[in-house]
């Protein structure tokens, strides 16, 4: 199958509570960072030398954890990020407890995981690397397009869902994506994703808080209902930071002073009960 979908479409991003990049090329650095002082020689600025310590950092390999139990499967990923100049593998784990201990060991920016792997599921591993380092990222993969497991494996904080079946270069473009903290998925799970939620019909009567959106509705009722926003954040599968926007723009457009006067309106409206 050709192409990726990022999960965010412009359209839906703020419905989602997600938001949209599009990924670019990597960003070519220009090397040549000198100033040119008599005789033709060259001198190296203060500024000059911020620049090449940023440009350095910038240009680290992005490194790789590859998880899977067939051996066939991890030689051919080790090959494609070895014919990458800008990719790195971190290591090799063949069960979930193994990627945990690697995971924290080594700390790569990506965990390519696999779902169904022996003693310990791909999800249930996703979920204890996320929860010990939330700063590196999982691409799930898979030999199965089952809405179930896609769901499962985002709200363990899964950053990607790909079906085994992609294309190399359509692999490799999921895996940088994700490792510059995009979240992507292959078509026919875009698709599935789509259609569940434009399926989903709004829990709450539209005629209560008009000037909120449905999106901020859900959130208002769940502050109701005493969630955290790291909770909701997880049930709705956006970030902490994205709860938050919402959060500030339910308080203003409530014109109240805080949360706990929000949430004390929602429940004189009925909501959260």
């Amino acid at each position: 199958m050709g192409g990726l979908f990022r999960a965010g479409w412009r359209e839906r991003a703020e419905e989602l509570g997600g938001n949209v990049h599009h990924q670019k090329s990597p960003i070519g650095w220009n090397a040549d960072h000198r100033t040119a002082s008599a005789g033709g020689k060259h001198r190296w600025t203060k500024d000059t030398r911020i620049k090449e310590i940023h440009t350095r950092k910038s240009m680290d390999p992005l490194t790789v954890l590859i998880v899977d139990d067939h051996q066939f499967f991890r030689d051919g990923v080790q090959a494609l990020l070895d014919a990458q100049p800008d990719i790195e593998c971190a290591g090799e784990a063949t069960t979930g407890c193994e990627a945990i201990r690697l995971a924290a060991e080594r700390q790569p920016d990506v965990v390519f995981m696999d779902v169904h792997m022996p003693s310990m599921s791909g999800v249930d591993a996703t979920r204890q690397i996320v929860s010990n380092s939330p700063q590196i990222r999982v691409l799930v993969v898979t030999m199965f397009e089952d809405d179930h497991l896609v769901f499962a494996a985002m709200r363990a904080g899964a950053r990607g869902y790909l079906l085994k079946g992609v294309r190399h270069e359509d692999m490799v473009r999921a895996i940088r994506a994700v490792g510059s903290g995009d979240a992507i998925f292959s078509p026919a799970i875009a698709t599935r994703l789509v259609s569940y939620f434009s399926a989903l019909q709004p829990e709450h009567p539209s005629q209560i808080f008009p000037e909120l959106s449905h999106r901020e509705r859900d959130i208002l009722a769940l502050l109701a209902q005493g969630c955290k926003n790291a909770e909701i954040a997880e049930r709705l599968v956006v970030s902490p930071k994205t709860v938050r926007n919402y959060v500030s723009n339910i308080i203003s457009k409530l014109q109240v002073a805080d949360r706990a006067q929000a949430i004390l309106r929602a429940k004189d409206a009925g909501l959260g009960s």
